[in-house]
């Protein structure tokens, strides 16, 4: 992977964040991005290899995992990343577009020192209204966050019959297993322990949103939406 393609996004990222928007990117980046690509992967890459069931019925096994894992956290997880990701990708662009605005703004103001007072005014004005509705949108990033946060974590523990736990033995009675089948999951407790870090992750990330949403201010934001346009 070029990390220093992952480093570079970091450091455009944090350099239009606030504080505690920095420490979310840092956070994302050690405790989901790298836990998933170096960590994750291991623990549940031989997932339906090792889910093994006391049948010889054909397609039984292999239904009774998709009953087990309907979707593999791996991709669940990564399709996450990307999702959360993307907010902050379109707030990058956005913000590169705005900054080109502010050069010109300044350029504007630098070229009219020596006119009349209401050109000066007016390239103040551009100014202004360009960083109000950067605010704007970068609060709306970080709904988009929390919110995007939330759903999946909300997905996920709807959509796997386990929940916090990755039991050892898993009981399937579903056509065509002529009747209740025992499988066995491998490694259970090692990927327990991965999902309650994954979880406890997914809430330092809405924590580390309602925060930066406190620190935004409800009034800063109601302002900067006010005067958007």
């Amino acid at each position: 992977m070029a990390w220093h393609i992952v480093e570079k996004l970091l450091e455009q990222v944090a350099e239009h964040s606030t504080l505690v928007g920095k420490f979310w990117v840092t956070f994302f980046f050690v405790l989901r991005f790298l836990m998933v690509v170096s960590i994750a992967d291991t623990v549940f890459g031989d997932e339906q290899g090792s889910f093994v069931c006391n049948t010889l019925t054909p397609g039984c096994a292999n239904i009774c995992f998709n009953d087990f894992s309907p979707i593999s956290l791996i991709r669940l997880w990564a399709l996450q990343i990307l999702s959360v990701s993307l907010p902050t990708i379109i707030f990058m662009v956005y913000t590169a577009h705005k900054m080109t605005k502010i050069s010109q703004a300044k350029k504007l103001r630098q070229d009219e020192m020596d006119k009349k007072k209401k050109m000066r005014e007016e390239a103040k004005k551009l100014k202004t209204r360009i960083q109000t509705t950067m605010w704007v949108t970068y609060e709306r990033k970080v709904v988009c966050r929390l919110a995007v946060e939330i759903g999946f974590m909300v997905l996920q523990f709807n959509i796997y019959v386990f929940k916090f736990w990755v039991p050892e033995l898993f009981k399937c009675a579903r056509w065509p297993c002529p009747n209740v089948v025992d499988c066995f999951v491998s490694r259970p407790k090692e990927k327990t322990i991965m999902l309650w870090v994954m979880f406890a992750t997914g809430l330092i990330m809405i924590v580390l949103n309602l925060i930066e949403l406190y620190h935004l201010g409800a009034r800063k934001i109601l302002e900067a939406w006010k005067q958007r346009g």
